[in-house]
């Protein structure tokens, strides 16, 4: 008596390759080169924030609703330049030297893995206000999952809104009146459309993916068209991590993780190292 194998799912290895080979060959032609403006900003928990760098990692869990959220807070001190004219002023005095700025995130995401459509949804809220720019995000976006040796492969979209809000009122120009700051304040705030791509591959021990963000470059849909100095430039993600099992009595685990992040003129690591008992406690170091 034969038994037959029930097949889940078939996938031709040159189809697959095919495909592949057409993502990455979109990808990188949207890229170009142009940089100015403000970055993404890099949350320390990069591990638990896939899906906000790569719109390929959302809905890694089947059946669950993700929800996310982080607030970050941070400050900076930055020396105040000094008049050489005024007397009166104490080059000792700490708190005249030093001006004091803040900054705050606020991210919340949420994805999940929809079986009628065979694939996920995520959607994206992200309030950047980074020393006196105050920045809104959102963005919606859809993932596509491919069982591929025994993981999946994602492979995402995300469609966005960047609403920047420039501090107008504190910059100091060179020649007055500025035309540049002038027409600025009269829209106050810049609506740009933008578009975000990633490819994702998660096995049952490690992951790694690659992504792009502001693929288009940022196209303006209201304020002042010709001042392009505060459009977000594009920006490359490559994330990586493993789960390393310990043969130990208690189940304890190590996990690395590493997101890197350049605009091709700068770059940013992010490295993360992570012990885990049971599933429950963790420590790790940054």
């Amino acid at each position: 008596m034969r038994l037959k194998k029930k097949v889940i799912f078939v996938l031709p290895k040159i189809k697959l390759l095919m495909r592949v080979k057409y993502c990455l060959l979109s990808f990188f032609l949207l890229l170009s080169y142009t940089l100015s403006a403000q970055e993404d900003p890099i949350f320390t928990f990069s591990p638990w924030l896939q899906s906000f760098y790569n719109a390929g990692a959302m809905g890694e869990k089947e059946n669950h609703m993700n929800f996310t959220g982080v607030l970050r807070q941070h400050a900076i001190a930055v020396k105040v330049p000094q008049d050489p004219n005024n007397s009166d002023l104490n080059e000792n005095d700490e708190e005249s030297a030093y001006d004091k700025v803040n900054g705050e995130q606020i991210l919340l995401n949420i994805d999940s893995y929809i079986k009628q459509i065979k694939g996920a949804v995520g959607v994206t809220f992200l309030k950047d206000k980074n020393a006196d720019f105050d920045n809104i995000y959102f963005g919606f976006g859809y993932a596509t999952k491919i069982r591929v040796r025994g993981g999946k492969l994602g492979i995402g979209l995300q469609l966005g809104f960047l609403n920047v809000k420039p501090p107008w009122d504190k910059f100091k120009p060179n020649e007055n009146p500025d035309q540049t700051i002038d027409q600025g304040r009269e829209s106050e705030s810049f609506l740009d459309f933008d578009m975000r791509f990633g490819l994702h591959y998660k096995a049952p021990t490690w992951y790694v993916g690659v992504s792009c963000a502001q693929l288009l470059g940022g196209v303006r849909i209201s304020g002042e068209k010709s001042i392009n100095t505060f459009k977000a430039p594009q920006q490359l993600y490559f994330t990586g991590g493993y789960i390393w099992n310990l043969k130990t009595p208690v189940p304890w685990s190590i996990e690395p993780h590493v997101l890197i992040r350049t605009n091709l003129s700068t770059w940013t690591i992010n490295a993360i190292a992570l012990a885990r008992y049971n599933g429950i406690l963790w420590f790790g170091l940054a």
